[in-house]
């Protein structure tokens, strides 16, 4: 399949502005990059699909239920489920062709088998896994740490953004900090909430709730302005969905005093209204 696609295909280059991100000073600016841009798979499909071993790898993917494990669900232009359906197509796209471009970006032209197997190695454990991990986060705003890194409770951590989220939230349209001009700015909120969640392959769940309740408790547990406008969520491996985000439903701006700021002294006596906050929580449910 490389082969075809060196063959035929034209790598496409260009260059484009990219953010660089300086953490310890909390700023970012824009660098012109070089971009490198691979054929993608559907361009040589047809004859792909001829190749005797890309045909082995359908029939074998059809033996083992991937389309099952994929929660593949073909439907026709009414919504209705189609019987029988041809999944041969899609795991030509969802599996061979992102195993193709994701060795592509990496690796380029050159087969190396070793690289492969990483990739392959991803590609099954996606498939055998039941549903998928998403991290979500959210920057927290009007907010710090201080005498302490990071902190974790229950499901939630609070941390520092990594560069490359930066990036994605930048190219999302987010502003990092207040003082934001089209090439650079400082990035006063380098501070997020996480938390991982379970889901199905096909569907991302409501992404604000599983946010909403620890800003809260924080809220609740001293005093100080802190929010959240922005919520991104990315797959913990490398493969399901593609990196996404949504604005918050309130969008207010939190630079305003008092600064929300967590100590370490502040972990013991948090985590005990925490969990009345979670008692009252439940019982509001129930």
């Amino acid at each position: 399949m490389l082969e075809i696609i060196k063959k035929h295909g034209k790598i496409q280059t260009y260059y484009d502005y990219t953010p660089k991100i300086n953490l310890h000073d909390r700023t970012w600016h824009l660098e012109i990059e070089r971009i490198n841009v691979y054929p993608r798979l559907f361009e040589f499909e047809d004859e792909l699909m001829k190749l005797p071993a890309v045909k082995n790898c359908l029939a074998i993917m059809l033996e083992e239920n991937f389309p099952k494990g994929l929660e593949m669900k073909i439907v026709d232009k009414n919504g209705k489920p189609v019987q029988n359906p041809n999944y041969e197509p899609f795991l030509m796209a969802e599996v061979l062709g992102v195993m193709i471009y994701k060795y592509l970006e990496r690796y380029g032209y050159d087969f190396h088998e070793e690289k492969f197997e990483e990739i392959y190695r991803e590609m099954i454990d996606y498939v055998n896994s039941s549903g998928m991990e998403l991290i979500v986060i959210s920057p927290l705003e009007n907010f710090d740490l201080r005498d302490l890194d990071e902190f974790l409770v229950d499901e939630y951590k609070i941390r520092r953004l990594t560069e490359r989220e930066i990036k994605a939230l930048i190219g999302f349209g987010y502003h990092l900090g207040f003082t934001f001009s089209p090439d650079h700015g400082t990035i006063e909120n380098i501070y997020c909430i996480e938390r991982i969640i379970k889901t199905s392959k096909r569907h991302i769940p409501p992404l604000q709730p599983h946010i909403e309740d620890f800003v809260t408790a924080l809220r609740l547990f001293k005093p100080g302005v802190i929010g959240f406008n922005f919520i991104l969520c990315y797959p913990k491996t490398a493969w399901g969905f593609s990196w996404s985000g949504e604005a918050a439903r309130h969008r207010y701006s939190y630079k305003r005093p008092p600064k929300y700021i967590f100590e370490r002294q502040d972990l013991k006596p948090f985590l005990f209204l925490w969990n009345q906050f979670k008692k009252v929580k439940n019982c509001l449910v129930t």
